[in-house]
């Protein structure tokens, strides 16, 4: 058995699995290594030297009872499969712990041509002169997804958006993209749209900052305990008073 393997992730065991549950996918030994970036479910690439897939599993250790759900986030991309939204072809579910220590899945590995695009990328910048549309080659984490009420989504979008509440703070957000759109446009528009009530956002936006510190909370608690893979974690419990007040000062100006 090859003792060299990521965290949460044993190739032996995943491959005993898969030859069992879909005999024949896998050709050979199985190597595995960790997609950084992530934050809270862990990813992986997995290979047996010729084909390539990707395994979702919980982050290690402390994990809520309702929360990274495998079984929500393989339904949801299996029911996206037949649809214009880019999703990987999901493989197979997996929700004996036995296997990995916890429920997992695995779908497609999408080829997004890294290295290509960064040769291609360099040679466009050198003659750029105007902005062009990309295209997006597959989304594969739909941890979040569930159904309720719309506006929660209306609501961390703007989160997302807001440019002076999360100035400094070391978060993905979408404010700075070319010709994004101000908080208020993306209200009005929505509003414009769907014909819902927006009157309440505030609440919306400010509930979106809650959420948010819980997440970073349950991450900072994890990586106290020596739990997180991956590098950036020692930042995420600073993160979590500045989501708080920000959150109340929302609530606040609405």
């Amino acid at each position: 058995m090859n003792e060299h393997h990521p965290p949460g992730l044993d190739p032996a065991r995943l491959r005993a699995h898969l030859d069992r549950e879909r005999p024949g996918l896998v050709r050979g030994a199985l190597s595995a290594e960790l997609i950084e970036g992530g934050r809270s479910n862990l990813t992986y690439r997995v290979t047996d030297g010729v084909s390539r897939w990707v395994v979702r599993r919980p982050p290690l250790g402390h994990v809520l009872a309702t929360a990274h759900d495998m079984a929500r986030e393989h339904r949801v991309i299996s029911a996206l499969g037949p649809t214009e939204v880019p999703v990987p072809h999901a493989v197979l579910l997996c929700e004996d712990d036995s296997v990995l220590g916890a429920p997992f899945y695995v779908m497609d590995h999408v080829d997004f041509l890294e290295r290509q695009l960064r040769r291609w990328g360099k040679q466009l910048d050198a003659s750029r002169s105007r902005d062009l549309p990309g295209r997006i080659a597959a989304v594969l984490d739909w941890e979040m997804s569930t159904l309720g009420d719309p506006l929660t989504d209306l609501g961390l979008l703007v989160m997302y958006s807001g440019r002076r509440h999360l100035a400094g703070v070391p978060i993905a957000t979408t404010s700075e993209a070319p010709g994004h759109p101000e908080p208020e446009e993306l209200v009005e528009r929505y509003a414009t749209g769907s014909g819902r009530d927006v009157s309440e956002i505030a609440w919306y936006t400010a509930f979106a900052y809650f959420k948010l510190a819980v997440i970073l909370e349950g991450i900072h608690y994890r990586h106290t305990l020596g739990q997180t893979v991956g590098a950036g974690f020692d930042r995420i419990g600073d993160l979590v008073p500045v989501f708080v007040d920000n959150g109340l000062t929302t609530l606040q100006e609405g």
